[in-house]
């Protein structure tokens, strides 16, 4: 777990951001975007994945995660009017910074869940950026998509499930953590072909969630992912008719990625935000909201990116 031990702190569009690097920093780069509520340590070994197909892959966490600076002096709310500690637009604004750290120019932008949403407004807000885009399970409204899976009768029990996860308090063991991760994976990381966690995910989840807490960057009671939730649901409130009409005058390669047993973000919001964006591709792979449960589907989602991005890297 080597590239999730060599980060560093900078300052970056005026707050810490802890952020690493992959592989040849001579190779096309590739800017990781994380989802709601996970740090980039929980990329492994899709970065490393990147990286050895020739990419410079550079990863951060988010606002409020991980070792990023976080945003506890400011409450997430107060019973009565939400405080927001930032937005997506800062969120994204914050992935450019990074970029501007390296001193690269244009990157490939690939994000996940929340992550997604936030690599497509950089896309809508810093195209220049963008060498392509790649979204993998997310929606152009996620607040929206989250209410149509739920309204599905045939979700009612991952729901019911999802429901009663809990975040770990301060003081919390390794062990505890690991558990509790897992369980919220045997949740949203299965779907009906592969029913059960597999093997290789187990082992990817204790070994991340190891590296998380040993560096000290749990989400203590979701304190972190709360805040991150008020900043999706005002821009979903806020922007999202607006955002829409700027997705449809990208001008950027960009790929969609999306499981169809999705049972968080359903697969026909996969389609419609790639019915939005012009000339964009959608590809559907077998999994829940999460990379696939099973070797060969995480290896198919690595070639479709990988094929997608390489098409635009100069030689």
């Amino acid at each position: 777990m080597t590239a999730n031990n060599n980060s560093t702190s900078s300052l970056c569009n005026g707050i810490k951001i802890e952020h690493c690097s992959i592989g040849d920093p001579t190779n096309p780069p590739v800017l990781l975007i994380r989802g709601y509520s996970e740090s980039m340590v929980t990329w492994a070994p899709f970065d490393e994945k990147i990286a050895n197909c020739g990419f410079h892959v550079i990863k951060f966490d988010n606002r409020d995660m991980g070792l990023t600076q976080r945003f506890d002096n400011i409450i997430a709310s107060d019973g009565g009017e939400p405080t927001f500690a930032y937005t997506i637009n800062d969120m994204a604004d914050d992935a450019v910074a990074v970029l501007d750290h390296y001193g690269i120019s244009k990157a490939h932008v690939i994000g996940s869940s929340m992550g997604g949403l936030i690599t497509q407004v950089v896309g809508t807000r810093h195209p220049e950026r963008c060498i392509t885009l790649t979204l993998i399970m997310t929606s152009y409204n996620l607040r929206a998509a989250t209410g149509a899976a739920a309204a599905k009768q045939e979700n009612k029990a991952f729901f019911a499930k999802l429901d009663k996860f809990t975040y770990l308090k301060e003081g919390s063991t390794l062990e505890e953590h690991i558990n509790n991760c897992l369980i919220l994976h045997e949740i949203i990381g299965v779907d009906p072909v592969y029913p059960q966690l597999s093997k290789e995910n187990r082992e990817t989840i204790k070994q991340n969630t190891t590296v998380e807490y040993e560096r000290n960057g749990i989400d203590y009671e979701s304190a972190g992912s709360d805040r991150q939730m008020l900043a999706i649901n005002a821009f979903d409130g806020l922007e999202a008719e607006a955002h829409i009409r700027r997705l449809e005058s990208i001008q950027i390669p960009t790929v969609v990625l999306h499981g169809l047993y999705d049972s968080l973000i359903p697969v026909e919001m996969g389609r419609q935000l790639a019915s939005k964006i012009p000339a964009c591709r959608i590809v559907e792979y077998v999994g829940n909201h999460y990379y696939g449960n099973h070797p060969d589907v995480f290896n198919f989602i690595i070639n479709a990116i990988t094929d997608h991005i390489s098409r635009y890297s100069k030689p």
